[in-house]
């Protein structure tokens, strides 16, 4: 699909010519078409190249629109979509249809139009325009029987964001993890990654809630069940980040994602126990012989723990207290600092990794270590859906798949590891 949905960023808000619709799409196009026709009362029958135009672009808004709508949480913002003359420059598409086409729905009940979104990076395209459809559409989609189609995998699983002038080529490492990815997005499509009605309620209820000014949602950009597919993603050099993203159940909390089923039986997920502080302790030539998180003489709750730990490990400069985040926790600037400083004294053995950026690098050995995981799964027939530095796998499995991360966290980094569900 070739459209935008908020915060998705792989995807543009310029539409293109939709290939091979569905029966149930080209129907319910058709007759979008003759709704708009009657309202316009055009005074002549338009010329046929023209009116292909129009069909094609049609075809093009009405696929957008229906795709959110199909979605069993939509996206809070809808999808954006370009209107300007420049951005369909050469293309079947034609932005003046378009905005004919926008204008008539929303004129129809069928969407809703407001706020914009600016196209900084070309401005011959203008700004693309949200929209959101109504009950009124969702209830053609389901009068026409319309149905999500199938996703494809990445042509490109791996990929470089704001790449530096010293990035230089893709690592043979990295390289070959390409390969192993092409073949895991294909792979995972014979199996059947659900999420059971009652707990897709319970998210969506959760979306629409979860901000009580009535914005719930502002920054959620919908949940497809169809996005399985991974990319791995680095940023600026091939040394800094690397990890696995894209799947629709990376950003399912918790306690809902427990609930999913793989062709429709249990799951559960097997997490390494403080992975990064073990990672780094072993770099080291360490046993980790602490808990990270406890801190000598202060009391705060694990996530504060581990949020000061992450910043600590990610910043590229000495963290300072944030009075809308830490006051969670924190009674003021001065008790944030000693717990900090206390936390750097703690873990004095790897301190002098803190506040140098290595968590972008730490990122790429641990997504290398996963991406070992997923090979040696696909080997035994084994689905596997990982979490970054987790993995969703069959209940049935949950033996066999731990002593592989075991296995392979030792081939890395020669020490045991914990491994827990």
């Amino acid at each position: 699909m070739a459209f935008g949905v908020n915060g998705d960023k792989g995807r543009s808000p310029v539409l293109t010519r939709v290939e091979a619709p569905s029966p149930e799409m080209v129907r319910l196009a058709d007759y979008i078409y003759e709704m708009i026709r009657a309202r316009q009362a055009l005074p002549k029958k338009p010329k046929p190249t023209d009116d292909v135009r129009f069909r094609a672009s049609l075809l093009a808004f009405t696929d957008a629109i229906a795709t959110i709508a199909l979605m069993p949480i939509p996206p809070h913002d809808g999808v954006y979509i370009a209107f300007g003359n420049g951005a369909y420059t050469g293309s079947e598409i034609s932005a003046v249809h378009l905005r004919e086409i926008r204008n008539s729905l929303d004129g129809l009940g069928l969407i809703v139009c407001g706020g914009w979104l600016n196209l900084a990076s070309d401005k011959s395209k203008n700004h693309a325009t949200r929209i959101r459809f109504t009950s009124e559409f969702r209830s053609l989609v389901e009068k026409y029987g319309l149905t999500l189609p199938d996703l494809h995998p990445p042509t490109e699983p791996v990929m470089l964001n704001e790449p530096t002038d010293t990035a230089g080529e893709c690592p043979p490492e990295v390289e070959a993890s390409r390969d192993i990815l092409n073949a895991y997005n294909l792979f995972i499509r014979d199996f059947d990654l659900t999420l059971p009605p009652q707990q897709w309620r319970e998210l969506q209820r959760r979306v629409i809630e979860a901000d009580k000014t009535g914005k719930a949602d502002k920054l959620h950009s919908g949940y497809d069940h169809r996005r399985i597919y991974l990319t791995r993603i680095f940023t600026e050099n091939w040394e800094r980040g690397g990890r696995l993203y894209g799947p629709f159940y990376q950003g399912i909390p918790n306690d809902i994602r427990e609930k999913l089923l793989i062709d429709g039986e249990p799951t559960v997920e097997l997490d390494y126990s403080r992975l990064h502080p073990r990672m780094l302790f072993n770099e080291e030539g360490l046993e980790l012989d602490r808990d990270p998180y406890a801190v000598p003489g202060f009391d705060v709750p694990k996530d504060a723990a581990k949020e000061t730990f992450n910043r600590l490990l990610n910043s590229r400069r000495k963290i300072a207290y944030r009075p809308k985040e830490d006051s969670r926790w924190f009674d003021g600037k001065n008790a944030f600092n000693a717990y900090r400083d206390a936390m750097v004294s703690h873990l004095h053995p790897i301190a002098h990794l803190f506040q140098s950026d290595h968590g972008a690098r730490l990122q790429k050995r641990d997504s290398g270590l996963a991406i070992n995981i997923l090979r040696r799964c696909m080997m035994s027939g084994i689905p596997i859906y990982p979490v970054h530095d987790s993995f969703i796998v069959p209940r049935e499995k949950e033996e066999s798949v731990k002593l592989v991360m075991q296995e392979e966290y030792r081939i890395m980094f020669g020490f045991d590891c914990d491994v827990s569900s």
